[in-house]
């Protein structure tokens, strides 16, 4: 994954960021303040930046697509409490992507 020059003015300030990553992105860490969940809603297509790329694969994503964004890999847990709270933290993970079944043919 390579972003470059991303900058999301109402988000990051004045502050451009530019990564590059070869294995997958476990967390971010970071000062409360430091554009840790902006970042991952750019990557996941929720917030468009005002400039910028992100590149998958090398491939690159459309900015604020988040549906483009799940099909190319970027799955996001969000910090906010969970959406369901009857359900289990899988099914709330899982929630829109459930495993389906396979049928047989006869």
């Amino acid at each position: 994954m390579k972003l470059t020059h991303i900058t999301a003015q109402n988000y990051l300030g004045a502050r451009s960021v530019e990564l590059a990553v070869t294995t997958p992105i476990m967390l971010i860490a970071g000062k409360n303040g430091a554009g840790k969940s902006t970042l991952i809603k750019v990557l996941a297509g929720i917030v468009a930046p005002d400039a910028g790329e992100v590149h998958l694969s090398g491939r690159a994503l459309r900015p604020g697509d988040a549906h483009g964004a799940e099909e190319a890999g970027v799955i996001t847990v969000h910090q906010e409490a969970a959406t369901f709270p009857h359900l289990s933290v899988a099914d709330n993970l899982f929630l829109g992507r459930e495993p389906r079944r396979i049928r047989a043919r006869s």
